[in-house]
């Protein structure tokens, strides 16, 4: 290919962009996703909710905690999506609709409110999830 000053310009090869392709095959309902990208799409949408997060880690749990008992204390926060509950460890991870309902009890710890389940007060923390498995940016 020629430019005007008669100079034969070099076409260079595009990068890749894995991310973009990945966020197009999520678009597309229709278009079959490989494991493998699946599981590059977890790790992803996983690795930008590390900051943002719609979770609180509870833990002194009393024995035998039901999730409804772990429900009840965070209701008036917001709207509680899921409850993952460990009893061997005594911990749970309260997963909220909105991040601003985290912020809310993260506040109220902060201001001096206890939540207790069962009659037992549990220590309440923002959720961080733990980096496992090959880094994100290697599998991109």
């Amino acid at each position: 290919m020629k430019t005007k000053n008669n100079k034969m310009k070099l076409n260079k090869p595009k990068q890749i962009n894995h991310k973009l392709i990945l966020q197009n095959k999520i678009k597309n309902s229709k278009m079959h996703l490989s494991r493998r990208e699946q599981k590059r799409i977890h790790l992803l949408k996983r690795s930008s909710q590390m900051l943002p997060t719609e979770k609180c880690f509870v833990g002194n749990l009393p024995e035998a905690a039901s999730h409804n008992d772990v429900k009840v204390p965070f209701l008036f926060c917001g709207t509680v999506v899921k409850i993952d509950i460990n009893n061997e460890k005594k911990i749970a991870f309260v997963e909220f609709a909105k991040e601003s309902s985290v912020e809310m009890v993260l506040n109220a710890v902060q201001n001096g409110i206890k939540f207790s389940v069962n009659g037992h007060v549990v220590a309440v923390h923002k959720f961080t999830p733990k980096a496992k498995g090959p880094n994100v940016s290697s599998l991109v």
